[in-house]
């Protein structure tokens, strides 16, 4: 049981990931260009507030408390001639996350607020990010996919995301309640926040008739009948439990997320691919302290989320597991490799590893992209 312990605190650790690099010292006067999307559409941006009355909210003491979330919706998109690209994130936003406000003003994105959508029907993808991260921070991935001809939805878990700031002016900041606890039971913490973050998707699932049927920008857009999930950490272990549990769900895809819930011993309902990152390399005997555990509880932690990622393949009638040479668990962070090349700050080897970031952003894209038009789009 010890053992047990020790592996689901380290996993955690895994899951939650270091955070966004230190951006204080980058200099003004850099210029960071979103690539542009390959594929036939332009993409729109839009955001939506949910509230989920049925769920009281158990990440606050507030006793009347209920679900509240947030979701930002890409989409394949008509641009007026005269728009201009989106704001890659609020300057509010951006300061929870140490961005400062004259380098959010130089990163230029591919996307475009609440212009017209294309009329046509598309198939959907639901998006979870990492503990703590937000949607926005992978915008470079969900832009490339939404102009491949799909409707993308992006979840932002409130009081587990660093930030979430409502239509409104409203915000709401991670709390205790909203990330692991490793003073207790980790495993319990795992099940506990995995519980809420898989309702968040399942509830986003429930919205999306009504999008197609009463929205004025996206009616008639989504085609229902296609939809798959996908995420970063443990925003990727939720998409695979939750297409474990709602059949609605079409396909799951985990970037370098620990696994929890029940697939782990009954398999993937769906087609899943696991993206993974270079496994753990042994701390030093300072973290091992840190930690808690020696060095041989630590290797068998290692030896242990080898087992969990083959029992999932094993158990799941179509599964799929690529390992992204020389990366680390943030590289799946998409738009730190778009920072590199002009802001290296944003990707030190700690973050993302020592894979080339270009060649690492094409690879991702790639896995992604073909995943999902074969298993989501069916073709």
């Amino acid at each position: 049981m010890l053992l047990k312990r020790v592996l689901m605190v380290v996993l955690l650790l895994v899951m939650v990931g270091g955070a966004l690099p230190d951006f204080a010292h980058a200099q003004n006067g850099v210029s960071i260009e979103f690539p542009l999307p390959s594929g036939p559409y332009a993409v729109g941006r839009t955001t939506y507030e949910w509230v989920d009355a049925s769920r009281a909210e158990v990440l606050t003491y507030a006793p009347d408390d209920v679900r509240d979330l947030l979701v930002t919706v890409y989409y394949p998109a008509e641009v007026p001639d005269d728009a201009v690209p989106a704001p890659y994130i609020s300057e509010e936003v951006g300061a929870a996350f140490g961005l400062p406000a004259f380098l959010i003003e130089q990163i230029h994105t591919q996307v475009y607020a609440d212009v017209p959508a294309v009329n046509a029907t598309f198939p959907v993808l639901i998006f979870s990010p990492g503990m703590g991260s937000i949607p926005l921070f992978y915008s470079s991935l969900l832009t490339e996919l939404t102009s491949q001809g799909y409707v993308l939805v992006a979840l932002w878990h409130p009081y587990s995301s660093l930030l979430v700031s409502y239509p409104d002016g409203r915000s709401v900041k991670s709390n205790n309640a909203g990330t692991p606890d490793f003073a207790k039971d980790p495993m319990a913490e795992l099940e506990r926040l995995g519980a809420v973050w898989v309702g968040d998707m399942r509830f986003v699932l429930d919205q999306l008739p009504q999008l197609n049927t009463d929205d004025t920008l996206l009616a008639g857009r989504l085609d229902l009948e296609r939809i798959g999930a996908f995420g970063h950490s443990f925003g990727g272990a939720t998409s695979v439990q939750a297409a474990y549990e709602d059949e609605r769900l079409d396909a799951a895809l985990n970037m370098d997320g620990t696994m929890f819930g029940d697939v782990i011993e009954q398999g993937s309902r769906v087609p899943f691919l696991m993206l993974e990152s270079e496994p753990l390399t042994m701390p030093s005997s300072e973290e091992l302290a840190t930690l808690g555990v020696t060095s041989d509880q630590f290797q068998a932690m290692l030896d242990m989320e080898i087992q969990v990622v083959e029992a999932v393949l094993t158990h799941s009638a179509n599964a799929t597991d690529y390992l992204l040479e020389h990366s680390a668990h943030n590289t799946y962070v998409t738009d730190l490799l778009i920072f590199a090349p002009t802001l290296p700050i944003a990707a030190p080897v700690e973050a993302v590893g020592t894979v080339d970031p270009m060649v690492a952003y094409q690879q991702i894209v790639t896995w992604v992209s073909e995943f999902m038009a074969e298993y989501v789009k069916g073709n």
